[in-house]
């Protein structure tokens, strides 16, 4: 324990804490906003377009968001920022090489798979959504392959946006890095709401190139205004650089293999009928914001907190951990999941049911978010399971599982789409995640310890009560509220009136693990 004697107190030690909790909250608010504004724009895009235009769309725009997750996020921010922060605090200019070096080659790749991508489109495109589904429906494929060809620019526009916000968060400048997004979903409701200029729909992908260039012009003034923008140079091999790229190479790899099943449900997709890429993609948006709020509401830094206990060689208190945020993910996770499949048509009606959206667009897009529920429940156990993994650098464990993962969802998917069609592809999507999560679940046993499982399952029993309480109330109450409130004021209730009986009855029933939970809640929204 630090003795009260040495801590500085001075003035300047002073102000930390509030600019830290300032930044926390304004990243908050630029983040809410940006998941506000997305919404908006879905729903205006279901609204204002028909479905052969909004599966264009949703086709083309996955390309450059496929290669800006793995070039432009995730593991290549978190290998550069440690470095360059290394960097800079032992000489400024070296810092500046570095951000120089690992910027010029991060350009040069994207504008060369930009320019080969809007050179190859049209066959790459005729092999991706070639299915029988997507083809016989005409002008389809023709205006897939414009719009691609137009959006696929914003590889190299968000790549390089992602790549100054690394910098400018080193700077500790975090506002208006996280507030670009929110101005590239403002550019995509304006361009929803413009007429098109050549054919139906290329408003949204000139959209995209519009909200792309705002973003990075906004995540440039920073480092304009602190001297720190990174310039192209031909001078790559710079110190810090090999460590880059032994560093980021692994991340790639794994967060690539992942996102090959999206790639892969796309070419399915093709094969079933006309909506059927905006259904699975507009499902997935409604999934984001309980998904959001598992993480925000715990708000628990576990990989940190697990590499520490792994480091002090402290293995039971590191199962112990793994054990309890595995319980607390499920306190929200499975009220969640049942909330979303018991008030999936209220919830898509609501959001999504007006203008080209009509009643058989609605009808199966609940079918699809129903059956995209169960991921809820996997996807909370997986975000406890993998950063066990990660702690104890382990790294190839995931990623081979993800390519064993990757070939049974192949064959299985294959089965259900021919048989099961829409719904035969999102329960395989939904079977490969719980696949994953089994696998490494008994990885992690063999490698580690018990996980907790009979802990788990009396937890689960003990919040059963909860669940069918809030699952068989929630629809009656919709039903009962919808005439005399409206759908959207009668969803809103009947969303508090299942939160505030779930953990009521828990509380009834004295549920640990559930009261744990709902004071971390109540504690973060005093804060």
């Amino acid at each position: 324990m630090t003795d009260p004697a040495k801590i500085d107190h001075s003035k300047s030690a002073a102000p930390a804490l509030p600019s830290i909790i300032r930044s926390a909250a304004l990243m908050s608010l630029a983040t809410l906003l940006s998941r506000i504004l997305g919404m908006v724009r879905d729903m205006l895009m279901a609204a204002f377009f028909p479905r052969m235009v909004t599966d264009a769309y949703v086709v083309a725009f996955r390309l450059p968001n496929l290669f800006r997750r793995i070039l432009g996020e995730g593991s290549m921010a978190a290998s550069f920022v440690p470095l360059y922060v290394e960097a800079l605090g032992r000489n400024d200019e070296e810092a500046r090489s570095l951000a120089n070096a690992v910027f010029s080659m991060l350009m040069t790749l994207t504008a060369s798979i930009s320019v080969a991508g809007v050179i190859f489109m049209s066959p790459f495109m005729g092999w991706w959504v070639g299915g029988e589904g997507y083809m016989q429906v005409a002008g389809k494929f023709e205006l897939t392959v414009f719009m691609a060809q137009i959006m696929f620019c914003y590889l190299f526009l968000v790549t390089t946006y992602a790549f100054l916000m690394s910098v400018a968060n080193a700077h500790k400048s975090f506002f208006l890095p996280a507030l670009a997004p929110a101005a590239f979903n403002v550019l995509l409701i304006v361009s929803a709401l413009m007429p098109s200029l050549h054919v139906q729909g290329d408003q949204l992908a000139w959209g995209v190139v519009a909200g792309g260039i705002a973003q990075l012009l906004l995540t440039a003034q920073p480092l304009i205004r602190l001297k720190h923008m990174p310039r192209f140079s031909w001078l790559w091999n710079v110190q810090g650089t090999a460590r880059f790229f032994r560093n980021v190479l692994p991340g790639i790899v794994g967060m690539s293999l992942a996102q090959l099943l999206g790639i892969m449900n796309v070419n399915f997709a093709s094969q079933l009928g006309q909506g059927t890429h905006s259904y699975i993609y507009l499902a997935d948006r409604l999934l984001e914001f309980p998904q959001s709020l598992v993480s925000v509401s715990l708000g628990v830094a576990l990989l940190p907190t697990l590499s520490g206990l792994w480091w002090r060689g402290e293995r039971v208190k590191f199962l112990e951990t793994v054990a309890r945020h595995i319980r607390l993910l499920m306190v929200l996770s499975l009220p969640a999941a049942v909330g979303l499949y018991v008030l999936a048509e209220p919830i898509t009606r609501v959001i999504y049911g007006r203008g080209e959206f009509g009643e058989a667009d609605i009808l199966v897009t609940s079918q699809v978010v129903a059956i995209y529920a169960t991921i809820l429940v996997t996807s909370g156990l997986h975000r406890v399971t993998v950063p066990a993994f990660y702690a104890v650098k382990n790294t190839w464990l995931p990623a081979v599982n993800s390519v064993l993962c990757l070939l049974v969802h192949y064959f299985v998917a294959r089965y259900a789409t021919e048989h099961y069609g829409l719904q035969g592809l999102v329960g395989a999507t939904a079977f490969t995640g719980a696949l994953n999560l089994g696998v490494l679940l008994v990885s992690y046993k063999i490698l580690f310890g018990e996980l907790g499982a009979v802990p788990f399952v009396r937890s689960v029993l003990w919040m059963t009560p909860a669940l069918l309480a809030m699952g068989l109330s929630a629809p009656l109450v919709y039903a009962v509220l919808l005439a005399p409130l409206g759908a959207l004021a009668s969803l809103l209730m009947t969303l508090v009136v299942a939160a505030v009986l779930f953990f009521a009855v828990n509380r009834l029933l004295r549920h640990p693990d559930s009261n744990e939970v709902l004071g971390l809640v109540i504690g973060r929204l005093r804060r």
